[in-house]
């Protein structure tokens, strides 16, 4: 998919008039999707890019287009490096009606090999100093598999990019990004962007447009 086709954008406005209506979420997209017709990754887009106005804008409110240099980060490590990682890999990355990018990387059913993910943040880094961030901190999912190896990587190449911070490994990062009261949030996990008390910033989108300047798929051009 590198454009919306006329189909789609109906299935997009059916979609998200049903959900502004309170129907139930998977039935509704099953209801849609069927209707229209669309492949795996169409449905992939609508059920992570369509969002009711409301929802939008509550996010849109949350989200900064630039920090301040000398602002302090905290990073939803997993999502963000997958999220460039996925691009890297060629997979689709769309900008959601909320104004993040994200991606359908799941329905691959694959995960990011591990010289895409190093890669990503190396990527990542040299986006967050052009930032000039105070302190800089990732949080990593302890049970996803060689977590402290990636974890030693970044806090190594922190220091290397002279950026102060580490990586740490925790069972909850989500925990922790919700419950954060200083500094701003990197993530487009929309349920962290609902329940955090902080401001969120897209380090994905500002990686990705930093260093390919992509022409993203919008689901605001739909409206």
């Amino acid at each position: 998919m590198n454009k919306l086709s006329g189909q789609f954008i109906s299935a997009i406005h059916d979609y998200q008039y049903l959900m502004e209506r309170h129907y139930a979420e998977k039935s509704t997209l099953k209801l849609v999707s069927d209707r229209y017709a669309l492949s795996g990754e169409e449905r992939s887009v609508l059920f992570r890019g369509v969002i009711t106005k409301e929802v939008v804008k509550k996010r849109k409110n949350k989200l900064i287009a630039r920090p301040e240099s000398g602002s302090s980060f905290i990073i939803d490590g997993y999502n963000v490096i997958r999220t460039v990682g996925s691009y890297l890999t060629g997979n689709l990355v769309f900008v959601a009606m909320d104004g993040f990018i994200r991606d359908v990387s799941e329905i691959h059913k694959k995960s990011v090999k591990d010289d895409i993910v190093f890669r990503a943040v190396d990527l990542i880094l040299v986006t967050l100093k052009s930032l000039q961030p105070i302190n800089v901190l990732f949080y990593l999912d302890m049970p996803v598999s060689k977590s402290g190896e990636l974890a030693d990587y970044i806090s190594r190449s922190l220091s290397s990019q002279e950026l102060t911070g580490n990586a740490e490994t925790v069972h909850s990062p989500d925990h922790h990004l919700k419950k954060a009261e200083m500094g701003i949030v990197c993530t487009s996990d929309s349920v962290i962007i609902d329940e955090c008390h902080l401001s969120v910033f897209d380090l994905a989108r500002r990686t990705l447009d930093l260093h390919f300047s992509p022409e993203f798929i919008c689901l605001t051009d739909s409206t």
